[in-house]
């Protein structure tokens, strides 16, 4: 959601259509990365938990209680 916000695909295909290049409909690609792992724009989350050691917490955090 946030990535959308910031990115501005249509945008960007506006501009690419006005100087005549074709740009992809695709707004999420998935690439094979140099370590083998691969990146899927759809979920980004999912990649992030693909290592074994990462900052992504599982479930919600413990709130405190006075």
């Amino acid at each position: 959601a946030f990535a959308s916000r910031v990115q501005q695909l249509d945008l960007y295909r506006q501009a690419a259509n006005a100087l005549g290049i074709d740009a992809p409909s695709a707004t999420l690609r998935s690439s094979q990365l140099i370590d083998g792992k691969v990146w899927d724009g759809s979920d980004p989350a999912g990649y992030a938990r693909s290592f074994k050691l990462h900052s992504l917490a599982d479930t919600a955090p413990a709130v405190a209680s006075r």
